[in-house]
C-alpha cells in the first residue's frame, strides 16, 4: 500500500477527535529504548510477496474501517494481521494510535517506539515524536519515567507492583503508574540484583546495576560472611569482657560492703568491750568506794570512842594514869585520821565509779546497777 495511506489516515483521525500536541519526554532522549526486538528483526528479516502485501491491504482497510468506529480491539487486531503479511512500519504506527485511543498508553508508546525505530524518514520520525510527546503529556499525570540499565547489558528486568508486573531486556525504559515496584534484574551466569523504585507523576527514575558474576557473588558473600561472623565474635567478646567487669566490679562492691560490714561489727564489738570494761572498773570502783566509807564510818565511830575515853578522864569520870590518857588520845586521833582518808578514798572512788558507769554504756546511754542483776537492777537510760 502507497507510504502514506496508514499512517496519515490515523493520524488525521487522531487530529480531528481533538487530540492536540505537547512537550514531553520525546523519542529522542530514548533512542536507546529497545522496542520489540521480535518485532523489529521480522520487519528487517521479511520481503513481503505481493500476494501477502495484498493481503496485508485489505487488512489495513478492515483496520481503518474499525478505528472509524472505535471498535479499538478490532482495528489493533486487523493492523497487527497486515503487519504479519507485509511488515511496513506503518501498521505499527496505526497499532500505536489504536491503543492510545483506547486508553492503553503504555501499550502505545511501545508501538510508536517501534515505529520510530524502523523508520527511514527523517519527516516519519518528527511525526512520531510528536505523537510520543503527546502520549507522554498525558501519561505524566499519573505515571514516571523508569529506566532501568546494567552492566553487562541485555539482561532481563522485572518490575513488580501487586498485579503490575513488567519485564524487558536492558536497556529498558518504560512509563509506569505511579507507585513503588520492586525491581529483579538477573542473567545466566551472574548473581541477581534486587531493588526499589518508587515512581512519581511526571518523574523519571534511573537505576544502573552492575550483576557480579557467580564467582564474585560467591567471594563477596564469603567476605560479608567471614565478616559477619567476626563482627559477631567482636560482639560476644565484647559483651564477655562487659560481663567480666561487670562482675569485678559487683565483686569489688560486695567486698568493700563486707569490709565496712566487719568494720562496722569490729568497731561495735570494741565499743562493747570497752563499755563492759568501763563498765566493771566502775561498780568495782563505786563498791571500793562504798567499802571505804564503811570503813570510815567504822573508824569514825571508834574514834569518837576514844575521844569519849578521853573526856572521861579529863572529866575524871574514868580514873588512870597520864600515860592511860595520852594513849586514848593518840588512839582517837589515829582512827580519826583513818576515818577521814577512808571518807576521802571512798567519796573519790565512788565519784570515779559513778562517771565510768554514766559514760561506759555506750551510744550516750547510762546504765547503773551491777552487771548480770537484769531487771532486778536498778537501770536509768538517757542522754548525756
Amino acid at each position: 500500500m502507497p507510504r502514506m495511506t496508514v499512517f496519515a489516515t490515523a493520524l488525521s483521525m487522531t487530529v480531528t477527535m481533538g487530540l492536540g500536541f505537547g512537550p514531553g519526554a520525546g523519542l529522542a532522549s530514548v533512542a536507546h529504548a529497545k522496542p520489540s526486538q521480535g518485532r523489529i528483526s521480522q520487519a528487517k528479516a521479511k520481503k513481503a510477496t505481493k500476494k501477502a502485501r495484498k493481503k496485508a491491504a485489505r487488512y489495513s482497510k478492515k483496520g481503518l474501517k474499525a478505528y472509524k468506529r472505535k471498535r479499538w480491539d478490532a482495528a489493533i487486531n486487523a493492523f497487527e494481521l497486515a503487519f504479519e503479511h507485509d511488515p511496513l512500519p506503518d501498521y505499527l504506527f496505526a497499532v500505536g494510535r489504536a491503543y492510545e485511543r483506547k486508553g492503553e498508553l503504555f501499550k502505545a508508546m511501545e508501538f510508536i517506539q517501534s515505529f520510530a525505530t524502523l523508520a527511514d524518514d527523517p519527516a516519519d520520525k518528527e511525526e512520531a515524536e510528536e505523537v510520543y510527546q503527546m502520549i507522554a503529556k498525558q501519561l505524566s499525570k499519573t505515571s514516571g519515567e523508569v529506566k532501568v540499565d546494567s552492566k553487562p547489558s541485555e539482561a532481563l528486568a522485572t518490575l513488580t507492583a501487586g498485579d503490575v508486573k513488567v519485564t524487558g531486556k536492558t536497556p529498558l525504559h518504560r512509563w509506569l503508574k505511579a507507585g513503588t515496584y520492586q525491581l529483579l534484574v538477573a542473567k545466566d551466569g551472574h548473581a541477581p540484583h534486587s531493588g526499589q523504585v518508587v515512581v512519581e507523576p511526571a518523574g523519571s527514575v534511573e537505576r544502573s546495576v552492575t550483576l557480579k558474576t557467580d564467582e564474585q557473588a560467591a567471594e563477596v558473600e564469603a567476605k560479608a560472611k567471614a565478616e559477619a561472623e567476626a563482627k559477631a565474635e567482636a560482639k560476644a567478646e565484647a559483651k564477655a569482657d562487659e560481663e567480666a567487669a561487670a562482675k569485678a566490679k559487683a565483686e569489688a562492691e560486695a567486698k568493700v560492703k563486707a569490709d565496712e560490714a566487719a568494720a562496722a561489727q569490729q568497731a561495735k564489738q570494741e565499743q562493747e568491750e570497752a563499755a563492759a570494761t568501763r563498765s566493771m572498773l566502775g561498780w568495782s570502783a563505786l563498791g571500793v568506794g562504798v567499802a571505804a566509807a564503811a570503813g570510815g564510818v567504822f573508824f569514825g565511830m571508834q574514834a569518837a570512842s576514844s575521844q569519849d575515853t578521853v573526856k572521861g578522864y579529863v572529866d575524871e569520870e574514868f580514873s588512870g594514869s597520864w600515860g592511860q590518857v595520852k594513849g586514848a588520845q593518840d588512839d582517837a586521833g589515829r582512827q580519826a585520821l583513818m576515818a577521814n582518808v577512808l571518807y576521802g578514798s571512798g567519796a573519790v572512788l565512788a565519784g570515779l565509779g559513778a562517771v565510768l558507769l554514766f559514760t561506759g554504756g555506750g551510744d550516750n546511754a547510762l546504765v547503773i546497777g551491777p552487771p548480770g542483776l537484769g531487771p532486778a537492777g536498778l537501770a536509768w537510760r538517757g542522754a548525756l
